[in-house]
């Protein structure tokens, strides 16, 4: 029987041998396997991602262009930043590697990473406002792994939201040192039960796409010595809370 809070099951598999357990090089366990696989198809596919992205913003430099064309290319210039996020996602996931933890100006961080999403936001007239306690809030994180995560962070919350209409992020000091993000993405609505996995791989139903950008956000959170939540309240929506450790 499944206990209070735990995910939800996948389909019921009767009759089968129970998986065997190894530690050995040849048969590596199932994180190690994804690491190496989130690599190989970080380089495998990157670069003639890459190729495809050059050729499409040449294209969009011919003048002679219809109004037709350019909207076609605007969209294809769209999907290929979506598969650069998708792969990134599932690269930090798959990450072994130790964060580059340094202090960072958490407020310039979050400028960076709606910096990185602008074209997104421009189509729905969309912009990231940071509110709440002022002041630069110097933190402890991976500026480099950061920045991604928390621009598809922003990207769940404004696909929720009306055209025009701003991703608000509040920043607040947490007692005894460090910053608290919150963050409300109004369209997640969670079951007590989805709550207890919503930052698992491909588990949680509000991770756009692959199902891996919560599951790649706590990640990098635990690498760099914060934390990330989720605090279902009566409003609209679902909070998203990140705690940075004090710089």
């Amino acid at each position: 029987m499944r206990g209070a809070g735990a995910c939800p099951a996948g389909p019921e598999k009767r009759n089968l041998p129970p998986p065997a357990l190894t530690m050995d090089t040849e048969h590596p366990p199932p994180r190690a396997l994804f690491s190496r696989l989130s690599s190989m198809l970080s380089h495998e596919l990157r670069n003639p991602l890459s190729s495809v992205k050059l050729s499409v913003q040449t294209l969009a430099r011919n003048a002679d262009l219809s109004e037709r064309d350019r909207r076609r290319l605007a969209i294809a210039e769209r999907e290929i930043r979506t598969l650069e996020r998708m792969l990134t996602m599932f690269a930090e996931y798959g990450r072994e590697r130790s964060a580059a933890v340094e202090t960072v100006s958490l407020r310039e961080l979050l400028v960076q990473a709606a910096e990185s999403i602008a074209p997104e936001l421009l189509e729905r007239r969309q912009s990231v406002q940071v509110t709440g306690h002022p002041g630069p809030h110097t933190v402890r994180a991976d500026a480099h792994r950061t920045r991604p995560v928390l621009a598809q962070l922003f990207l769940n919350a404004a696909s929720a939201l009306p055209a025009g209409a701003p991703v608000e992020v509040a920043l607040s000091p947490v007692p005894g040192g460090g910053t608290q993000l919150a963050v409300r993405d109004l369209g997640a609505t969670l079951s007590a039960e989805e709550q207890a996995c919503v930052f698992e791989p491909f588990a949680s139903r509000l991770a756009r796409g692959g199902g891996l950008s919560l599951a790649a956000l706590r990640q990098v959170m635990l690498d760099q010595e914060g934390r990330a939540e989720v605090h279902p309240d009566a409003n609209p929506g679902t909070l998203f809370a990140l705690t940075f450790a004090p710089g």
